[in-house]
């Protein structure tokens, strides 16, 4: 519930900053930079834990050596 709260709030302040940028452009980004910043960490911290999350175990590490002709 608290989720969608937020959500409605974030889109809110996004749609409100939008709509005042013609008459004052300094409430405007007053409005939108959080919703910014706050979808930016949301979104980092999203794909580290997406990233770093593997089901394979930690010796699987493959290596190969290129090999490299010499004229």
């Amino acid at each position: 519930m608290s989720l969608v709260v937020t959500l409605i709030i974030f889109t809110g302040c996004l749609i409100f900053g939008i709509k005042l940028w013609k008459r004052s452009r300094l409430f405007s980004l007053f409005l939108i930079v959080p919703v910014f910043l706050i979808l930016l960490f949301v979104g980092y911290g999203v794909f580290n834990s997406w990233y770093h999350t593997r089901e394979e175990p930690m010796d699987s590490l493959e290596f190969w050596i290129k090999e490299i002709e010499l004229k």
